[in-house]
């Protein structure tokens, strides 16, 4: 029961994080609340998972380094790139797999026109701050350290998830054709820094698609909720139709709790 409470007051704390992420660096030009309940409805099948808390914890560290990379051309890109690769070696304190999300930062790097020697050797020294303290902790016998780092943080989902919410997961397919055709539509319309915000997002997906098929660990299908609460967010927002709006939302969150309660 304390593990469930636990898990709702992350998720909320989660998605309020996110939706600020979203307004304060003007990646939708209207400032609204919908990304916070969109990523609490799809993260909601994560309370399932063994690791489900530290699932949660993750996605806050991988928010908060997508939060730095999209402000790499900001006046403090130093500072900011220095804790961008803190955050991800924060994640890899938590299961050392994490380490696949580095490659935001390189990526980031590169796509920002940001990379150099100098900023090279900041962001790994920023990766390397939380694996060293780590380590000294290791060495000093911190018991409470070794429980958290433990290969039992890779435990797979269901190998039945398609068949458990699968009417959960066709309501998410059909939100994710209209919003890709949405944001396919109007692209063109965004500013260069939403553009930048959005390309950041979706290089989630194919770097956690490789880890998936490389380390056969469908555990990482739960970091998609990131772009996909993005995507979403995105085509609902412009949605004129408030109560169209509404029933999408309520569709989504009503077909959840029909896997749960009847199948």
């Amino acid at each position: 029961m304390l593990k469930t409470i636990l898990f709702i007051f992350l998720c909320l704390c989660n998605a309020a994080f996110f939706n600020r992420i979203i307004v304060t660096n003007k990646l939708i030009k209207i400032p609204s609340y919908i990304f916070s309940v969109i990523l609490i409805i799809i993260s909601t099948p994560i309370i399932f998972h063994p690791s489900s808390l530290v699932i949660v914890i993750t996605t806050i560290l991988l928010i908060a380094a997508y939060a730095e990379v999209i402000q790499f051309n900001s006046q403090y890109k130093k500072l900011i790139i220095f804790k961008s690769g803190f955050f991800i070696g924060l994640t890899t304190v938590l299961d050392i797999n994490f380490w696949i999300f580095y490659l935001i930062i390189l990526f980031g790097l590169l796509y920002y026109k940001e990379f150099s020697w100098r900023h090279f050797m900041i962001q790994l020294f920023g990766l390397m701050c939380p694996l060293i303290f780590y380590y000294n902790l290791k060495l000093l016998d911190v018991d409470i350290v070794n429980l958290m780092y433990t290969n039992q943080y890779s435990a797979n989902p269901s190998p039945n998830i398609l068949r458990e919410h699968s009417i959960f997961l066709s309501s998410l397919s059909i939100l994710l054709i209209l919003a890709l055709n949405e944001l396919y539509n109007k692209y063109y319309k965004k500013t260069e820094h939403a553009k930048k915000g959005f390309i950041m997002s979706f290089i989630i997906i194919p770097i956690i698609i490789i880890q998936m098929i490389c380390s056969h660990n469908l555990q990482f299908c739960y970091f998609l909720t990131l772009p996909i609460t993005i995507l979403i967010g995105n085509y609902l927002i412009y949605i004129k139709q408030v109560y169209f709006r509404t029933f999408l939302l309520g569709l989504l969150f009503i077909s959840f709790l029909f896997d749960i309660f009847y199948l």
